[in-house]
């Protein structure tokens, strides 16, 4: 390595990419889907072998006894729980619960292969649209500080894969016409905020059959809502009046629903 370094490519270090040109052999070594934090670590290494200090023995890691199997699901609901080299690059099931998080961190957004994310009970206050990149199947993010769910959210990877999305005890007032994009999505609950219109695309969600909406503000239900083929419904304690204008009595879904 030392004196064979040629370059280091770091501009994308974040997403747990880096590049390193070495003179001979003539190549370029490539390194992609690396934990951001331990690649850090790594490249900073390469840079002292550069700059030709003298290394402690104690800075390189004793050689794996066996090889460790990829971790795809972590569970974290305290903070000390909490990874301090941040997050397994192969995770595909990420809890973090109950752990007074903010915002979620770069770590979270660069894991490429995420299918299910659950953020239950934090202090978020809005989703960064990054989220959008993700193959994220089922979202939950309840019991937050949410205000505002981002039209831009509901695009990219996320809107072609999205199946199921939590986002109760909230205080959202509306969801985005986007949401009506995501023609995968099966499961929504938005109860306990404080929805008052819901959006007119909303029955264009052809495989969707759960709905709840349990406690909000709503006083009539957009009409497209006739089209979708539900299995179970809830809108109890909401102030309804109308389905998109109409009387609810003359409404399929008045029959089905308690106004309490």
């Amino acid at each position: 390595v030392d004196s064979n370094i040629e370059g280091l490519f770091t501009k994308f270090v974040d997403e747990g990419k880096a590049r390193i040109r070495i003179r001979e052999p003539k190549h370029d070594v490539i390194i992609s889907k690396a934990e951001a934090t331990k690649l850090r670590q790594f490249l900073c290494l390469l840079r002292r072998v550069q700059r030709g200090d003298i290394l402690d023995q104690s800075v390189f890691s004793d050689p794996p006894s066996k090889i460790t199997r990829t971790r795809e699901v972590l569970v974290v609901k305290s903070r000390h729980q909490y990874p301090s080299q941040g997050f397994p690059r192969a995770l595909k099931e990420l809890t973090i619960e109950g752990c007074s998080l903010v915002q979620l961190s770069s770590d979270v957004l660069a894991l490429a292969n995420l299918c299910v994310l659950n953020l239950k009970a934090n202090q978020i206050q809005k989703l960064p649209t990054q989220l959008k990149n993700l193959p994220i199947k089922c979202l939950t993010v309840s019991e937050n500080c949410i205000v505002e769910l981002q039209p831009e959210l509901f695009e990219g990877r996320l809107r072609s894969c999205l199946q199921s999305l939590d986002v109760s005890n909230n205080q959202l007032t509306v969801l985005p016409e986007t949401l009506c994009s995501a023609r995968k999505l099966m499961f929504l609950a938005a109860r306990y905020n404080r929805l008052q219109k819901l959006p007119d695309g909303l029955g264009y969600l052809s495989h969707l059959w759960e709905l709840d909406l349990t406690s909000n503000a709503l006083t009539f239900l957009p009409a497209s809502m006739l089209k979708l083929k539900l299995k179970c419904v809830s809108v109890w304690s909401n102030p309804l009046t109308a389905t998109a204008g109409q009387p609810m009595e003359h409404t399929t879904a008045s029959r089905q629903v308690d106004r309490k």
